[in-house]
Parts: C-alpha cells; sequence; structure tokens
C-alpha cells in the first residue's frame, strides 16, 4: 500500500458506535478511537470489531469499587491492519495509547492516540503534563517519526490551544490541522447548545508533516458529538533519505544545509524562486529560511 489511511475520532462510548467504528475499518488501515468508556473487563470488545484488525485498548474507569458513580469515562483504542507490521508501546496512561508502525526495514512510524484532559487550572496543569509525557515517548522512539492525534481538548484560541501550539513550536512539532484546515474548521458540536469547538489535533514530525496527501475533517459524522479527522500518509516519503528540519538527530545538520542553500538563493533554481522579492533578500538569511519553510509546508 502506498498511502498509509488514518482516522481519528472521539467516539463517546464504544458499546454505542460499534457499528460506525466497523465501517471505519472497512476503509481505513489505522482506527485511533477516544472516549471509548469501556471498563478493563470489557476491554475485548475492541478486538471484536473488525476481524481485519489487530487492537490495543485501555480503561480509565476504576472497577475496583463496588458502586460506580457517574457515566462512564475516558479510555483510548487503535485499531490497525493486520497486514501492518506493528509493535505495541506501553505509554503508562489510559489517555494514551501507541504503537509502532515498520514502514520498512530502517522507517517506523509512531501513532499515538490521546484522550487530553481539559476543563479549571488543575486539568490546564495536567494537560502540560501529559504534553510533556508525549514529548518523552516520542523522544524514546527517536528513529521513528511521529504522528499525534485524538481529542487534545484544545481549541486554538483558548488557554489549552495556545499552549498546545507553543509546545508544538518547542519541540519542532507540526501543528498540521491547523497549518493545513481552513480557520474555520470544527471537529465537535455540543449537543446541547450545538457549539461548535475545534478539539481534536493532528501533531506531527517534519518528515511526517510533508508525507501527507490528504487532511480532512469528516461533517458528515453524526452518530457521536465529535468528527472524524482522515488523513493519508505517503510511505514513500517516509522511507526518503532526504534530511527535513525538525527530524530527530537531524535538525543541526539540515538548518546548515537549508541556510548554505538560501545564502546562494537567486543563483538557484529553487521553484519558490520566483515568489522571493528582492526586499526579502535582504532581510537575511534567518527571515528567507522562515519563508522557504512556509513555502514548502
Amino acid at each position: 500500500m502506498k498511502y498509509l489511511k488514518i482516522v481519528s475520532v472521539n467516539c463517546k462510548s464504544l458499546r454505542r458506535t460499534q457499528e460506525f467504528i466497523r465501517d471505519l475499518c472497512n476503509c481505513n488501515d489505522i482506527i485511533l478511537l477516544q472516549e471509548t468508556w469501556l471498563l478493563p473487563t470489557e476491554l475485548n470488545l475492541v478486538e471484536e470489531i473488525s476481524e481485519n484488525h489487530d487492537s490495543i485498548a485501555t480503561s480509565a474507569i476504576d472497577s475496583s469499587k463496588r458502586v460506580l458513580n457517574g457515566r462512564p469515562h475516558g479510555g483510548v483504542a487503535i485499531l490497525f491492519n493486520k497486514k501492518l507490521t506493528v509493535k505495541i508501546i506501553e505509554c503508562g496512561s489510559p489517555r494514551l495509547a501507541a504503537v509502532e508502525v515498520k514502514i520498512s526495514p530502517k522507517n517506523s512510524l509512531l501513532v499515538i492516540t490521546v484522550y487530553m484532559p481539559h476543563g479549571n487550572r488543575k486539568k490546564f496543569s495536567e494537560f502540560c503534563d501529559f504534553l510533556q509525557c508525549i514529548h518523552l515517548i516520542t523522544k524514546n522512539y527517536n528513529g521513528s517519526d511521529c504522528l499525534i492525534m485524538g481529542d487534545f481538548n484544545a481549541h486554538p484560541h483558548s488557554k489549552f490551544g495556545k499552549h498546545l501550539e507553543s509546545f508544538c513550536r518547542e519541540h519542532s512539532y507540526r501543528f498540521a490541522d491547523k497549518i493545513l484546515l481552513p480557520a474555520t474548521s470544527y471537529t465537535y458540536v455540543s449537543d446541547q447548545h450545538k457549539n461548535k469547538s475545534w478539539l481534536d489535533h493532528c501533531i506531527t514530525t517534519e518528515r511526517v508533516h510533508r508525507s501527507l496527501r490528504r487532511i480532512a475533517i469528516d461533517y458528515t459524522v453524526k452518530w457521536t458529538d465529535h468528527r472524524c479527522m482522515r488523513i493519508e500518509v505517503d510511505r514513500n516519503i517516509l522511507t526518503s533519505s532526504e534530511n527535513l528540519p525538525g527530524l530527530p538527530g537531524e535538525r543541526r545538520k539540515s538548518l546548515r544545509i537549508v541556510y548554505a542553500r538560501l545564502r546562494s538563493l537567486k543563483k538557484c533554481e529553487l521553484p519558490i524562486r520566483r515568489k522571493v522579492s528582492k526586499r526579502l533578500l535582504k532581510r537575511g538569511p534567518a527571515k528567507r529560511m522562515c519563508f522557504c519553510c512556509e513555502q514548502y509546508r
């Protein structure tokens, strides 16, 4: 398969939406689910959804209590096509699940699904801690390109969303959906008030960002209060040996290459040459580099 098809959705109870999730399995290689609302004893339900997919799932419900108060909550799952070579990664939290997908003998794709905390100041601190936890997981798998999708509970203009964007800048991730989709996008519609928010996101390392051949929100989904986010990843780009800014272990070397290329921008035959004004060329290499990266994003 040239393209890896991946879909992410907050299903708001796996038991209630099994048939819809089965439909997602029919046309996707990897399915990322949040808010499965499963008890630890019910995790086998994920395995029964599709005979063509294996799975990993977590439960956020403490079943040791005799009486469970309130509605079910939390839990994430990943279903992946059996044709893929996959290694399950232990994350240590019911809010996270991860798999390492073998793309070629030398290349892997680390796929993480998340269901992030939201709400008050205490939850914001927890939100920040989980972002650092995710970053540690990606650092431990330094040889892999990384893709993080799920319900971040972070609208771009909220405190949570601004911190997520800052986190991406600090650690050289790409906020792919915010970069590539319209500013009017949304992934959540309140059942009660019909308010819309952009809570679900796709965060990537640089090479994965370059490999995205499609990213879209499926607004036809009505079986949950969230909308599916679908992406297609070009496996050929993930196996490329090209140095790209932002890749773990390659950033310093690749920046020197980009810097050197930009210093001779007038002489080179880059496709963006005609778009670079004389005024821009006078701004210095650093600003020219930012412009170059934006043109190739």
